[in-house]
């Protein structure tokens, strides 16, 4: 198969406030922020072509503006050992979801 070419323009802002607090081995935070995204410019499809048949692809691309919430803690476990986890959760037009992640981070 072969795929042509593709340009476009994108425009992405977020806006958002935070608070954090912190103690000697811990701290925990939050934070609410606005997502705004548009293809401002650009190819609505892409070529593809396959065994000899062509076809012009039409992407089915929508505005996105959505609230997103956060929350994250971290815990100092030594002063070479830290452990973390995030979790984001977004809902607005044409997206819902969330994610949840989580590390230890050593240092040596």
């Amino acid at each position: 198969a072969s795929v042509g070419s593709r340009d476009y323009g994108l425009v992405e802002s977020k806006l958002g406030l935070g608070v954090t607090q912190k103690w000697a081995m811990a701290s925990v935070g939050a934070n609410v922020s606005y997502l705004y995204r548009d293809l401002v410019s650009g190819d609505n499809s892409v070529n593809v072509s396959m065994i000899g048949d062509q076809h012009s692809i039409n992407f089915d691309y929508r505005k996105l503006s959505a609230g997103v919430l956060g929350l994250d803690a971290k815990i100092n476990l030594s002063k070479d050992v830290v452990l973390q986890a995030t979790g984001n959760y977004i809902h607005g037009t044409n997206l819902n979801g969330g994610n949840v992640m989580g590390s230890i981070k050593f240092a040596f």
